[in-house]
């Protein structure tokens, strides 16, 4: 790759890039088309991105293997669309969908001050003729489920939380994903047990033409069928209570120092760290570290905090495969070649080490990480962690991403629109070299949580969830815990 056209941000070996994929919602304002751009200089932007991609971003290949998707032969007949383009917009939304195509959030835009780019972003802004984006589902098992209540005008419940969801506008919900859903959004999941996509966030089909209408066939209680027009219908938004908070507890009657992590957030180490200190001196029988929902930040977060907690050296392997030489070259001049899938990569082997610091804690025994399917980055840099030592322990849900320990993603910036990119040039292979080793997506203590006490953290329980009332009554991951511990509460009479 020309490095005139590179922009090289390298800011070490083992850290993740941060930040969680933005929800893409498309406002209904259509501005009036212009066009900075010729045809050939649209041709070279997209020609240019995908090539590198396709070539330097070893993740199309290892999709491939899982998947059986030919991601640079889906990006070719994209390309074809580039002669029905009339605008600017029209050229940074097929470039928006390329980037769709290659099913990684960390393979995205970068913000940036081109004139350029702040036209193009502009006008697209308006491209999508607003239908809007994310409607939120719950994916367990294989199936989909409502995750809010439908009501009428007046009020009334249409549709309850929980309802199996079979069809979108009159495809089945699974070929929907696979065939239109993926190609609106970067967080389409692989499921390895039921072997195909997945997604949580479901979008419109009349994004991409694919429907003249948006509804849901939804399978209610005695298999009674309904099919709900979702148009202008909005869901509501909803959290779990208290889940943007950082949070430490002790909690004495069990002996359990509790860690919330709801972000890699740098700016936080050192309240973490003075937090910790006020428990030096209790009695701790268990550690938790819960980064469900985490969308991770930066690997210091989690390698200070076992920095202050461990009692020894932690020490694990790290094997990351590069598909292009030029890209390892920033990290080290050692390394060999082994064949990944159908490509030859070259190989970076090292070992990490986290050495405890003077105001560590020494705490001795194994540390639970609770993890679920909304973690992504550097929280799932941590799970590879947990796979390759038995100090800490992951339990949760599996996330469905090709994850692993990484490092940041490599900026490149178009040569003629200018605009700014960034994609992956590793991934890792310690675990192995078949798909689901490289994927790193499994916890190894998967804990299954009922539709119903997913309805109920969000809908059903005022209070804090990531509190300890919450945890010891109703979380079943961390009650899953606590029966092992053999401390769960006893129930009331």
């Amino acid at each position: 790759m020309n490095n005139t056209k590179r922009i090289v941000l390298i800011l070490g070996i083992l850290l993740s890039a941060s930040g969680k994929a933005a929800t893409d919602t498309i406002p209904t304002n259509r501005p009036e088309p212009t066009t900075y751009l010729t045809r050939e200089q649209m041709y070279a932007d997209f020609d240019f991105l995908t090539n590198l991609l396709n070539t330097e971003m070893p993740h199309p290949a290892i999709r491939r293997m899982a998947t059986g998707v030919d991601i640079p032969a889906e990006t070719q007949a994209l390309r074809a669309e580039m002669d029905t383009v009339t605008c600017d917009a029209g050229f940074h939304d097929v470039l928006t969908r390329a980037q769709f195509l290659y099913n990684d959030p960390h393979c995205s835009f970068l913000g940036g001050d081109s004139t350029a780019e702040a036209a193009l972003k502009h006008l697209y802004s308006g491209y999508r003729y607003g239908y809007n984006q994310k409607f939120p589902l719950i994916y367990t098992d294989g199936k989909y489920y409502t995750l809010f209540a439908y009501t009428d005008s007046l009020g009334h419940t249409l549709i309850q939380p929980g309802t199996r969801v079979t069809h979108v506008s009159g495809i089945p919900i699974d070929r929907y994903m696979d065939t239109g859903n993926r190609r609106m959004q970067r967080n389409t999941r692989w499921d390895f047990k039921y072997n195909k996509f997945w997604s949580t966030d479901l979008n419109d089909p009349r994004t991409l033409g694919l429907a003249d209408d948006f509804t849901l066939t939804l399978k209610q209680r005695r298999h009674k069928t309904v099919r709900m027009d979702m148009v202008k219908r909005s869901w509501p938004g909803g959290q779990r209570t208290g889940s943007g908070d950082f949070k430490i507890y002790y909690w004495d009657e069990d002996s359990i120092l509790y860690i919330r992590l709801p972000r890699m957030d740098h700016d936080r180490i050192a309240w973490i760290n003075e937090e910790l200190q006020k428990h030096r001196e209790a009695p701790v029988a268990h550690v938790v570290i819960d980064v469900r929902g985490n969308g991770g930040g930066s690997d210091a977060v989690w390698r200070t905090l076992l920095q202050n907690l461990l009692d020894r050296p932690l020490s694990y392997p790290v094997r990351l495969a590069f598909p292009n030489e030029e890209n390892i070259n920033y990290f080290t001049r050692e390394y060999t070649r082994e064949k990944i899938g159908p490509d030859s990569c070259f190989i970076l082997t090292n070992t990490s080490r986290i050495t405890p610091a003077e105001t560590s804690l020494r705490f001795q025994g194994p540390i639970h990480v609770l993890f679920d399917e909304d973690c992504f980055s550097s929280t799932l840099s941590l799970l590879s962690v947990c796979q390759s030592t038995d100090r800490l322990v992951s339990v949760g849900s599996p996330s469905g991403y090709l994850a692993g320990i990484g490092v940041n993603p490599m900026p490149v910036s178009l040569p003629n629109s200018r605009i700014h990119f960034r994609f992956p040039s590793c991934v890792e292979i310690t675990a192995g070299t078949d798909a689901r080793s490289i994927y790193r997506q499994d916890v190894e203590e998967e804990v299954s949580v009922p539709i119903k006490a997913r309805i109920n953290m969000i809908h059903n329980f005022s209070g804090e969830v990531y509190g300890q009332d919450y945890l010891y009554r109703f979380d079943p991951v961390f009650r899953h815990l606590l029966k092992q511990w053999k401390r769960l509460p006893k129930k009331k009479r």
